[in-house]
């Protein structure tokens, strides 16, 4: 198939053998919602705080009515803050800083954290290929790496990865951005080998120009 692409540079004309398209979502709101004094935020979510409550007192919501991070998992979450709240035993907010971004590929991709655009000081952010780590080579996997980047006081500010078992991986560093530690803190713990999850020990050692393992 031909495409019509228009960029910021112009529009071209490209040839493709698939189009993949990705028209995003839009929260569905209950009718009279916005009648019942429930401030509703402009890209038509239901406006909660950190704890799921609205605009209303005693009206809470959570999941995909409010418009934001349309995830299941980040919806179960939003609910259990909601019902500790309802029923009067508040629990810590919701991070929408620290939730875990997966995309279920070959490799599987993903996430946590700010970024690597605002972390690229010299010796700040570690990386290890998977083609290095033992356990992926016994599953004849080569293909990916995972970065570690920290704040320049030394906190782990993000956590990426590409390679089997990511969507898996992940949480472990969602724990250590949640808790804010350090990349002392990270390594402290003894990894076990050989196992995927070393590729993230390797990472956090190479950002601490500790890593010997690194082809």
């Amino acid at each position: 198939m031909t495409l019509d692409v228009e960029t910021a540079s112009g529009r071209t004309t490209e040839k493709a053998e698939l189009c993949l398209v990705c028209t995003g979502r839009e929260p569905v709101v209950p009718e009279g919602v916005q009648g019942s004094g429930v401030e509703v935020g402009e890209g038509g979510g239901i406006h909660v705080d950190g704890h799921m409550r609205t605009s209303v007192p005693g009206v809470y919501a959570a999941g995909d009515v409010t418009g934001s991070h349309m995830y299941a998992y980040v919806a179960s979450r939003e609910a259990e803050v909601a019902v500790m709240g309802i029923v009067g035993e508040e629990t810590a907010a919701m991070r929408y800083d620290l939730i875990p971004r997966v995309v279920f590929t070959d490799p599987e991709v993903a996430s946590v954290g700010k970024g690597v655009a605002g972390d690229r000081e010299p010796g700040r952010q570690g990386v290890f290929p998977v083609s290095a780590l033992g356990r992926a080579r016994t599953m004849d996997e080569s293909e990916g790496f995972a970065r570690v980047a920290c704040a320049p006081g030394g906190e782990i500010s993000s956590v990426s990865i590409a390679a089997p078992h990511a969507t898996e991986l992940i949480a472990w560093a969602t724990l250590a951005l949640n808790q804010g530690l350090t990349l002392e803190d990270f390594l402290e713990p003894i990894c076990p080998h050989p196992t995927l999850s070393e590729i993230l020990r390797e990472a956090a050692l190479d950002a601490a120009g500790l890593c010997i393992h690194k082809p």
